[in-house]
């Protein structure tokens, strides 16, 4: 179980810093610099657990569904930015990838506890 640690930490940082950028963005707007640490910090979340899939690790069929609704998530978090110019339309994206974001992160916490 210890050798999750750095990646329960990433997925933590990233995922505490998603909420102080939300709720920044409701209170303010945007924080670009901060957006992008948010964005690496994902990514090489995502990254490492790909990695431990890949080197095969305990219950790989559900690690690979939390890959997948992470990518996912980490899609829209792109396309959030790419739109962020045109309107309306960026709250709902920004909406999405967090709710599909919480979604992923709790898919992992079960993921990890689940660890023998």
């Amino acid at each position: 179980m210890l050798h999750l640690l750095p990646l329960a930490l990433v997925m933590v940082a990233a995922v505490a810093l998603g909420l102080f950028l939300g709720w920044h963005y409701i209170r303010v707007g945007r924080r670009p610099g901060l957006s992008v640490v948010h964005l690496l910090l994902g990514a090489v979340a995502i990254e490492q657990l790909i990695v431990m899939v890949h080197q095969g690790t305990f219950n790989e069929p559900f690690a690979f569904n939390v890959i997948i609704v992470l990518g996912v998530a980490l899609a829209l978090g792109l396309l959030s930015t790419v739109v962020s110019n045109r309107g309306r339309r960026t709250g709902y994206i920004v909406a999405a990838h967090a709710a599909v974001g919480l979604a992923g992160f709790a898919m992992f916490l079960m993921w990890v506890s689940s660890a023998p």
